[in-house]
Parts: C-alpha cells; sequence; structure tokens
C-alpha cells in the first residue's frame, strides 16, 4: 500500500494543526515500535540520548529528501518521498517541543510567500539551506554519545534555529510545484498509508 492507494483527505480549518495532530497520534504509536525511551514529547534536550533522537530524526528528514531528488523524474515516487521527509520533520519539531503555535501564519499564507524560481539547480539550492538550518541547529546539541562531560543546552536558541527550518523546507516544497492544498494532500494521504502499516505490522 503507498499513497496512490489512498483517497484524498478533507481538512477543515487549520491544516498545519490537523498535521501536527495526525503526526502526534502517529508518534505516539512510533514511539513503542522504535523503542523510543520516553514517554510523552518533547524529549529531554539536555540528554546524550534525547539528543540522539533528535539528530536522528534530522537524518531522516535529510535522507529522504535526497531520494525524492534521486527520483525526482518518477512523479509518483517523489512525491511519497517528499511525504515522508514532511512526517519526519514534524515529528522533529514535535519531539524538540515546538508545536503548531510556534509557526506563524497559515500554511497558505506560507506557501504565499514564497517567490520561486524555476529548475531542478533551484530546487537543489533550496535543499541545500534547508539541510544547513538543521546542521547549525544540530551543533547547539553539544551532548555527544561520546562526551564524558555533558553541558546544559540553550534550549531557546535551539528551537529558534530549528524552527527557522520550516520556512526552508516550505520553500524546498514550492520549488516542486507545491501549494498548501497539495502539501497537506500528500502528508495525509501518507499518514493512511503509515496508520495501515502500524496496523498490518509492517
Amino acid at each position: 500500500m503507498n499513497v496512490t492507494d489512498v483517497q484524498a483527505a478533507n481538512v477543515v480549518g487549520d491544516k498545519l494543526q490537523a498535521i501536527f495532530d495526525r503526526q502526534m497520534e502517529l508518534l505516539l504509536k512510533y514511539r513503542e515500535i522504535e523503542g523510543m525511551p520516553y514517554g510523552v514529547p518533547p524529549l529531554p534536550l539536555d540528554t546524550a540520548l534525547g539528543q540522539k533522537w533528535v539528530r536522528d530524526f534530522m537524518w531522516r528528514v535529510t535522507e529522504e529528501l535526497a531520494e525524492a531528488y534521486e527520483c525526482r523524474n518518477a512523479q509518483d515516487h517523489f512525491v511519497e518521498e517528499i511525504s515522508d521527509a514532511i512526517h519526519f520533520l514534524v515529528e522533529l519539531f514535535i519531539l524538540s517541543g515546538i508545536d503548531r503555535k510556534d509557526i506563524p501564519g497559515t500554511l497558505e499564507d506560507q506557501f504565499r510567500s514564497v517567490s520561486v524560481a524555476s529548475g531542478v539547480g533551484h530546487y537543489r539550492e533550496k535543499v541545500w539551506e534547508f539541510i544547513y538550518q538543521l546542521g547549525i541547529s544540530a551543533n547547539v546539541l553539544r551532548n555527544k554519545a561520546w562526551k564524558q562531560t555533558q553541558v546544559p543546552t540553550d534550549l531557546p536558541y535551539f528551537r529558534k534555529l530549528l524552527l527557522e527550518s520550516w520556512m526552508k523546507f516550505i520553500h524546498c516544497c514550492s520549488h516542486t510545484g507545491m501549494d498548501a492544498e497539495s502539501f497537506t494532500e500528500i502528508y495525509f494521504k501518507k499518514s493512511e498509508v503509515n496508520k495501515f502499516r502500524i496496523r498490518s505490522y509492517y
């Protein structure tokens, strides 16, 4: 089962809030499946283990965007990889203590604010800008697994940097021709696939 097998959802109201709500639902199921050693988010970001999970989700988003670029000429596969990236990014935000109210504007406003230049090269540049933002966010997390001395994390600064990656991600999606409607549609289609996979022990 994949996104081509699912009907589009009819999302009424704040699309971004609906996405965060659905991702929290999925997160609580996958937390058990993956053996995440914590309860309800956010993760304890002053700990090496909490930071390890955050870095893991940063890499998941990066990997999905790379896979999307790799299959950019196969539309169905491309859309599936982008939808995975959305899931992992929203989950990264939730795990880091960022929720819907921290992201200004509606999804429609965010896409309208993006000035799009056409071409694959531009998309590649936008992906790099987004990944760079994730990287400098991760650099604030200093409690590496190999360090014997742990230090407090500047959580407001970390969340500020991570939050700045949201619009960079919207730029990436906009450069693929996506808008708020299609962004929401592919998210919810893949979320239904993920719910099916959870139920079927995929």
